[in-house]
């Protein structure tokens, strides 16, 4: 989602275009998937993940007894 801040698409500012940006990625998305382009969408999301773009993800665990 933070390539739309960089084409003045910018959510942050003004939540109204959350959904907007969603729903871009998702036609993003689905467009490469229905040309058959699956690796290239893979490829390009470990590209952005290791370039340091993406979401982090915590979990916090407790263990339990049985």
């Amino acid at each position: 989602l933070e390539m739309f801040l960089l084409q003045d698409l910018d959510y942050v500012e003004n939540p109204d275009l959350g959904p907007v940006a969603h729903e871009r990625r998702v036609m993003f998305e689905q467009n490469i998937k229905d040309a058959g382009m699956t690796d290239t969408l893979d490829h390009f999301y470990k590209t952005l993940a290791a370039g340091g773009y993406g979401r982090d993800v915590m979990v916090v665990c407790r263990k339990t007894s049985n």
